[in-house]
């Protein structure tokens, strides 16, 4: 591939990376300039009263790659160009292209990782990769967290944003998951403290957060072209030991989202893009987030990832743990934006795996938190309520997984795939656990509710009894007083009936009680 640059990049860049490339020719061009910024980062503009030589190089797409590490794709474009007679337009034709700088709020000169590169520059397992990190969950509950979140213009997020959007709206008929909304909040810095080797890395990375109406969401850390090394970035995510720097403040994970007022929900996963030729100690690797495992992976585990190649088509091979998704693609392709376009449709699925995921998680939590209040016998008169609104949010978090909506056998097949290796088979285990229990403390609750309402009516019916025998003994006492001894005998008979009546109840309650107990005065069993 052919690249316009100047002689200060050779010598900044690619001679400091030790780069390989192909002089070809010297070029004076007008209207284009080089602009070089102190963190190293150059690109071209345009300017009408710039004439300038520029060397004309050949690189490999390899070297490209490596370029492209502190060139970074977050705050850079590449753009493919013509040259002829000094002059430079912009073509389609893949024969040359240049750097430019993306129309967006991104601060290029936030980029700070230009002697990270060069220090990172060693055998590291994973080192062609684009990396999406995903963090599920919810929204606080009576909070304006969504429109709370900072929004910033961001070229590369927007190409996402459009391209998903344009693959939910094609490839499935839902309306459910169309009613999503997104937001970049901006670039950040990941920080790794490799206790292994003594060292602190540092990783660039744009974050985005994608939410549903019903208020889960889901954090995206989206790193093209990792430079720190994958594996040894998703060892310290799955290990909790990865840090994100934003706006001058350092947070963990839990603690970033706290800040953006996000209740985690659900299990983090990851997705992999991998460029260059693994080994197949390196996709296990990959796949077990281990970048120092404690010997060979081996067992169930080697056998279950080695096994299932469950790419749909022959240009990438994917495997998938219950922590990643690894899709080893066959090319190269140093156009990130293209890559970004690919790689959408696949974290399409896992935001439909993690919805669910997150939605019933968070309904598991309510149903504990109910079951507690009911131990404690408190708050029930409006718990039958509550527990219909759990089982209609466990409703709806199922219809995150209704793959039969997607419109292409293929990629129906891909997203069931994906779903069962993640472990949705256990998603859906914890939804029957949570529906059964549902059901059971629904009776429960309505009994309590039924023997409160049982003696409130007992009460209430002695309260009249009561009432009744006050007027009773006033009428005797009465008769009593007024000599009417005829009422008196009356009333005298009737209370002998009555006591002889509940005397034969209590003869006949005692020797049904003998009859159904054993020679030991247990119960038959």
């Amino acid at each position: 591939m052919k690249l316009l640059c100047d002689k200060k990049a050779i010598t900044d860049i690619f001679d400091v990376l030790k780069l390989e490339y192909e002089y070809i020719e010297d070029v004076k061009i007008k209207g284009w300039k080089c602009v070089h910024l102190p963190n190293h980062l150059f690109y071209f503009e345009e300017d009408p009263e710039s004439e300038e030589t520029f060397v004309m190089a050949e690189m490999s797409d390899e070297n490209v790659w490596e370029l492209d590490k502190i060139q970074t794709g977050i705050g850079l474009a590449k753009q493919t160009v013509k040259v002829e007679t000094g002059v430079v337009s912009k073509t389609n034709d893949r024969d040359c292209f240049i750097y430019v700088r993306r129309q967006d709020d991104i601060d290029l000169e936030g980029f700070d990782h230009y002697e990270r590169v060069v220090a990172y520059k060693k055998d590291k397992q994973l080192n062609d990769s684009d990396l999406y990190l995903f963090i599920p969950g919810k929204t606080e509950k009576n909070s304006n967290a969504w429109e709370e979140l900072p929004e910033v213009n961001c070229e590369f997020f927007n190409i996402f944003k459009d391209n998903i959007q344009e693959i939910i709206r094609q490839e499935y008929n839902s309306d459910y998951v169309k009613k999503l909304d997104r937001k970049c909040i901006g670039k950040v810095t990941l920080e790794i403290q490799d206790y292994m080797e003594g060292k602190t890395y540092y990783q660039d990375a744009v974050v985005g957060i994608v939410k549903h109406e019903t208020g889960f969401c889901i954090m995206e850390i989206m790193i093209p072209n990792c430079s720190v090394g994958g594996v040894k970035l998703l060892n310290y995510y799955c290990g909790n030991m990865m840090n994100i720097c934003y706006n001058g403040e350092t947070y963990s994970l839990q603690d970033f989202m706290y800040h953006l007022k996000l209740r985690i929900y659900g299990k983090k996963r990851s997705m992999v893009f991998s460029y260059d030729e693994m080994t197949e100690e390196e996709k296990i690797n990959t796949l077990a987030n281990e970048e120092y495992p404690m010997g060979i992976i081996g067992g169930d585990f080697l056998e279950k990832v080695r096994c299932e190649n469950i790419a749909q088509y022959d240009t990438a091979e994917v495997f998938v743990s219950n922590e990643t998704m690894l899709e080893n693609c066959k090319e190269i392709n140093i156009f990130g934006d293209e890559r970004l376009v690919y790689n959408a449709i696949e974290i399409f699925f896992l935001e439909l795996i993690l919805f669910q995921d997150a939605a019933i998680d968070k309904i598991y939590h309510d149903l504990r938190e109910e079951s507690d209040k009911q131990r404690g016998f408190r708050d029930i008169s409006n718990a039958t309520e509550r527990y219909e609104q759990l089982s209609f949010d466990m409703a709806q978090a199922m219809r995150f997984g209704d793959y039969n909506q997607f419109n292409f056998p293929t990629v129906r097949a891909s997203a069931k795939r994906i779903a069962e290796c993640f472990g949705l088979d256990q998603v859906f285990e914890k939804y029957q656990i949570n529906k059964e229990l549902l059901a059971t403390m629904i009776e429960a609750n309505k009994r309590k509710i039924n023997e409160r309402q049982n003696r409130i009516k007992n009460i209430f019916l002695l309260l009249i009894s009561a009432v009744s025998v006050v007027a009773t003994v006033g009428e005797i006492l009465d008769a009593w007083l007024s000599n009417e001894q005829t009422k008196v005998n009356a009333y005298l008979i009737a209370l002998g009936i009555v006591s002889l009546g509940f005397f034969v109840y209590m003869i006949i309650a005692f020797i049904d009680s003998k009859l159904n107990s054993g020679p030991s005065g247990k119960n038959k069993k």
